[in-house]
């Protein structure tokens, strides 16, 4: 059987396979078997595959009567590691490898034991050919326990699963696959997975594997699928950090930076859809009152690596400018400026992450409704208050900031008596006399305020 499997899987390519095709046959390590799978296209593609097929035996080519994207791959990543070839490599089908790629990668492999080899990467224009970037400036043996040294360095070079060659009985031995539940990032993850298992990674910074940037045109569909698989990758690869041994401040900065990256472009394509002002401006206020966001936010504020600290103000700066053009008038966008500047936020609540988790109040915010805003927290404050003494309070510090910028006397009186009544409840003497003494100052001989007094005296 031969040593190395190529796989391609395709769709509606017929513009760009066959470079991608020839680049495999061109390999000069020619033991290799090469699965091209099409998975559905409409165009020309089909036709193409079966021709390289006559040509060439080492092509096993497949045509998926339905479109299954993710599962025809793990389809067939099932059939590949029942085979007894020792090494598996992915190409896109609009991507192509340089002539030494298997070569030189199966070599290093060899040479060093290592469990996977990552070769450089050129990012091209595909109207121009010209050279976007180049991922990967060192030629490096990173074993296991290093993994965490360099992760703010190789994290790029380990999201795509293509660029690389795996042993495929890792693959094989720990049932690894694609995540199906991912929209976004099922390679990263698949990666990150088949790393738990690898000894040791070698890195090759000789540009062997050329990657297409292909002119797109904006997306105006805003998918809330896509936002959540941002979620679920963030909490895979910081729990993947943790049971690495990689779990560094530094890692969680970068990580955190990534995420928010990552929110920000689904802001981006958010501004760029149909929906009406309404709707984006409550999808920005349920992104960004998720507690998962709060907290990236909160760590990067306090960042000691100045390259990130300054990346973190600039994105404030341009998530701002993103957003602004939602709102009119200076209340609602003081309001939104303290989502993005997580520290006000922080202020505000007493750093409760409790808080950010109750988007209805910070919605109707953004919609510019503040007689509802007021009903609202009054519920919230009357709801919570027996269950949670912690959140009411949080909720009790914004019903304040809200009646201040209203200056709605009535709302903010209210919240000064609720939170009289949880330090009435929680026995904190110290808190309930300094909040009595200044009601007596703003609201004498209030009848509520009397009758608390009287419960503390035991009367």
């Amino acid at each position: 059987m031969a040593r190395l499997a190529f796989y391609t899987q395709t769709y509606n390519s017929e513009k760009y396979v066959a470079k991608a095709i020839e680049s495999v046959l061109n390999q000069t390590f020619t033991d290799f078997v090469y699965y091209i799978v099409d998975d559905a296209s409409s165009d020309g593609t089909v036709d193409i595959i079966k021709e390289y097929a006559k040509k060439d035996n080492r092509i096993i080519a497949y045509f998926s009567p339905e479109n299954k994207r993710v599962l025809l791959y793990n389809e067939f990543l099932g059939k590949i590691t029942q085979s007894d070839t020792e090494f598996l490599c992915w190409l896109d089908n609009d991507d192509w490898y340089e002539p030494e790629f298997a070569k030189k990668m199966i070599l290093a492999m060899d040479e060093f034991t290592a469990d996977l080899a990552i070769c450089a990467t050129v990012h091209l224009d595909e109207n121009t050919m010209s050279i976007i970037s180049r991922s990967l400036d060192m030629t490096k043996l990173i074993k296991r326990e290093e993994y965490g040294e360099y992760f703010g360095r190789i994290y790029n070079f380990l999201r795509p699963v293509w660029g690389k060659v795996y042993r495929l009985s890792i693959i094989k031995n720990n049932k690894i696959r694609l995540k199906t539940d991912l929209a976004i990032g099922a390679d990263t993850a698949f990666v990150l997975d088949y790393m738990r298992y690898a000894t040791s990674v070698y890195f090759d910074g000789e540009v062997l594997h050329n990657y297409l940037t292909r002119s797109r045109s904006g997306s105006r569909t805003f998918r809330p699928v896509i936002l959540e698989s941002s979620f679920m990758l963030q909490k895979f690869t910081t729990s993947w950090i943790r049971d690495m041994n990689a779990d560094t401040l530094q890692n969680r900065e970068f990580l955190s930076a990534v995420f928010l990256n990552s929110t920000g472009y689904s802001i981006k394509v958010l501004m760029l859809s149909d929906l009406s002002i309404a709707e984006k401006a409550a999808h920005f206020c349920d992104i960004y009152t998720k507690s998962e966001v709060s907290e990236e936010f909160l760590l990067l504020s306090k960042s000691q690596q100045t390259g990130l600290r300054e990346w973190y103000q600039e994105h404030r700066v341009w998530l701002w400018e993103m957003v602004s053009p939602l709102l009119s008038g200076d209340r609602p966008k003081k309001i939104v400026q303290m989502l993005i500047d997580q520290d006000a936020v922080m202020s505000e609540v007493k750093n409760n992450h409790e808080l950010i988790k109750k988007p209805q109040v910070v919605n109707l915010m953004l919609l510019r409704d503040y007689s509802a805003v007021s009903a609202a927290i009054h519920t919230e404050i009357m709801s919570e208050i027996d269950k949670d003494a912690d959140l009411a309070l949080a909720l009790m510090d914004l019903c304040q900031y809200v009646a201040a910028y209203e200056e709605d006397a009535g709302l903010f009186v209210f919240s000064k008596k609720a939170m009289l009544e949880v330090f009435l409840n929680r026995e904190d003497k110290e808190n309930f006399d300094m909040l009595a003494d200044e009601l007596d100052e703003m609201i004498p001989d209030d009848i509520d305020v009397a009758k608390m007094r009287r419960l503390w005296e035991g009367d």
